[in-house]
C-alpha cells in the first residue's frame, strides 16, 4: 500500500477506473496484474496522465487553429 500523498490520490482513481471498465473482480485482478503492476496507484496514475495528455493535445491544436485563422483573417504582420 502506498501512503504517499500521490498514492492517496491515485489509488481511489485507479480503483474506480478498473471497476467502471471491467465490472468483474476476476477481470480486474487480471488487468491489475497484467497491465498495472498489481497496483491501483499505477492504474490511477495512468488514467490521470492520459487525461492530461488529451487536454494538452486539445490546447495545442486549438492554439494552432487560432494562429491559422488569425493569419488568414488579419494577414502576417
Amino acid at each position: 500500500m502506498d501512503f504517499t500523498p500521490s498514492g492517496i490520490l491515485f489509488i481511489p482513481i485507479g480503483w474506480m477506473y478498473l471497476w467502471i471498465r471491467y465490472h468483474n473482480k476476476q477481470k480486474i485482478e487480471k488487468a491489475l496484474v497484467d497491465k498495472y503492476e498489481s497496483s491501483y496507484c499505477v492504474a490511477g496514475t495512468m488514467v490521470v496522465l492520459k487525461l492530461f495528455g488529451i487536454l494538452f493535445l486539445c490546447l495545442v491544436v486549438s492554439l494552432i487553429i487560432a494562429a491559422i485563422i488569425g493569419i488568414f483573417r488579419f494577414g502576417i504582420s
